[in-house]
């Protein structure tokens, strides 16, 4: 039976919203942190480490961890004791005292190797000293692996003495015929080739990828002829392109030690699309079978999906921080396998949208193309929505069907509907995207829209269409006005202008009903070169003011129409 060591809980000091309560996570096998650019998760990944070598600091992030013990003294001590090393030179064993290591696999960071005090090690267990159980069990079975550690990995690494602790993760895996296997697996699916340590330079271990795999052991691991011509046949890793090195390397390094808290910061750099859900699924059947806790920090929807594929059952947690405020929120991962199953959030790649800050879904292509533009030009200002995803639905009655679910996720979705949409008998489909249960708020919106409804088709669809709100005057367009801004708030955004053709009308773009063909011109007449005298920047009113009020929905933290 394998002893007990993996991470039960995390509480974050963030909740769904600002002053919303803290996010209590139970924690299964496998976590997923996902979020825009500085989120916080990275730092959420140290923390833990901190955390799991027993230190005490004020944390930012994290509010408490939670841990799965050993139930007995005894199996606690005997998993402390497969790590057991000899002593350093210098210094002899003691009764009731052994020492215990870990390879060192980052480079650069501080090798382990510690005593430990029997006697002292079972009062802190008796006690449920739990930062005392930290520094020896704990932080003996963390392991942290980051973007700067990805490319060393296959790096060749010192070989010694086999009797002796390994003091590396190749050493380790060259001790390892199981873990050396799984590795193999890996690459063999992954690249058709077969992972090989080589021994035969003597003094360093390297990695290589063999066209077949060794016919017995001692091809790979003996010194003789034999084994020096299969090495010699058999590709460095290190020679190979960044996605190998970097996924074999990640590979290797969690497959080298039974490490039980594994803690992965963007493991999809350098991997193409097939190779990231290749490692996520490696990752997460790896964390399953050895009853461990993987903590992923990704920007890849492909890593994701192979993570679920291995352990559907994960934890996903969404991190966002902006203008000093931190969110935190726990995702159904059915939610997610809805998004990929939905044919149309499929088509629209919607599980890119757990990346970015915030979303803008427009009605079709050439819409998303000119406002993405558009909010291009005011980014170079110092304006805009930073880090954020333009998206397009097949017409304007599906735009729900793609903000919807990423709302029910805590993504700020913004919804851009042309000006006569508000008069559309379909316009129910658009009430979802409130959030709002039945009542008086609810209920006096929809009283609104029905006065709005009914000036408009006074006025007429085309003339709505061609003119928006100038089409009006007086109080009428003041109701108007007042409904469009209530909807604003709730990240409903109406075309004031009338339609997408509207827009910069001073450019003198003929409103035609062909859409590309419009964008093509429209693109034309702004210019490509910001040094052109003739290059549209930024401006302070039009469509740029519409950008930028969608920019204050998106980043408002108490913002309306995202479910709690």
């Amino acid at each position: 039976m394998t002893q007990k060591l993996r991470i039960k809980r995390i509480v974050f000091k963030a909740g769904s919203a600002p002053g919303s309560p803290a996010l209590d996570a139970d924690i299964p096998n496998v976590t997923i942190l996902v979020g825009p650019n500085n989120s916080g998760k990275s730092r959420s990944l140290r923390e833990l480490e901190v955390w799991a070598q027993g230190q005490n600091p004020e944390l930012s992030l994290i509010d408490r961890v939670e841990l799965d013990l050993p139930d007995t003294f005894d199996d606690l001590l005997a998993m402390l004791q497969t790590q057991k090393a000899a002593p350093p030179r210098g210094q002899l064993d003691e009764v009731n005292h052994f020492w215990i290591a870990r390879p060192m696999i980052r480079h650069g960071e501080d090798p382990l190797h510690q005593r430990v005090n029997i006697d002292s090690l079972k009062q802190w267990f008796d006690n449920n000293d739990i930062r005392q159980i930290r520094q020896i069990l704990v932080r003996t079975f963390t392991l942290r692996l980051d973007g700067r550690t990805r490319f060393d990995l296959v790096e060749p690494k010192e070989t010694g003495p086999l009797e002796e602790y390994p003091k590396n993760h190749l050493w380790a895996l060259f001790a390892n015929d199981d873990g050396r296997e799984k590795v193999r697996e890996f690459t063999e699916e992954a690249f058709g080739k077969h992972f090989v340590i080589d021994p035969t330079g003597m003094n360093q271990f390297r990695v290589r990828l063999s066209g077949r795999k060794p016919k017995t052991k001692n091809e790979e691991q003996a010194l003789d002829d034999r084994a020096r011509k299969f090495h010699q046949k058999a590709e460095l890793v290190s020679e190979l392109g960044d996605g190998v090195r970097t996924s074999v390397g990640l590979v290797s390094a969690v497959m080298s030690l039974p490490h039980r808290i594994l803690l992965i910061d963007e493991p999809e750099a350098f991997l193409h699309p097939t190779l990231a859900r290749r490692v996520g699924r490696v990752l997460a059947q790896s964390a399953r079978e050895r009853e461990a806790t993987l903590v992923v920090a990704t920007h890849s929807a492909d890593f994701l999906m192979g993570c679920i594929q291995s352990a559907p059952k994960l934890r996903l947690i969404r991190l966002t921080y902006t203008d000093q405020k931190a969110t935190a929120r726990s995702i159904d991962p059915s939610e997610i396998v809805n998004l990929m199953n939905d044919p149309l959030l499929r088509s629209a790649n919607a599980l890119r949208a757990l990346f970015h800050r915030g979303v803008v879904v427009t009605e079709a292509d050439a819409d998303r193309a000119f406002y993405e533009e558009v909010n291009h030009r005011l980014l170079h200002d110092d304006m805009g929505i930073e880090d954020s995803l333009f998206m397009n639905a097949q017409n304007w009655q599906t735009i729900p069907r793609i903000a919807n679910p990423l709302r029910h996720l805590g993504i700020p979705a913004a919804a851009v509907f042309d000006f006569d949409v508000l008069m559309d008998n379909d316009f129910k489909c658009v009430w979802p995207l409130l959030h709002l249960k039945k009542g008086a708020k609810l209920t006096a919106l929809q009283s609104e829209r029905a006065d709005v409804k009914a000036l408009m088709d006074k006025k007429g669809r085309l003339a709505c269409k061609k003119s928006g709100l100038s089409a009006f005057k007086g109080a009428e367009k003041a109701k108007i006005e007042n409904f469009i801004e209530s909807m604003r708030k709730f990240g409903i955004f109406f075309v004031p202008v009338g339609e997408l053709e509207c827009w910069l009308a001073s450019l003198g773009i003929p409103k035609i009903n062909d859409k590309p063909k419009w964008l093509a011109s429209i693109f034309t007449a702004m210019g490509s070169d910001p040094t052109d005298p003739g290059y549209l920047s930024a401006g302070a009113d039009d469509v740029w003011s519409f950008i930028n009020s969608i920019e204050s929905w998106v980043n408002d933290p108490k913002r309306q129409g995202i479910p709690s």
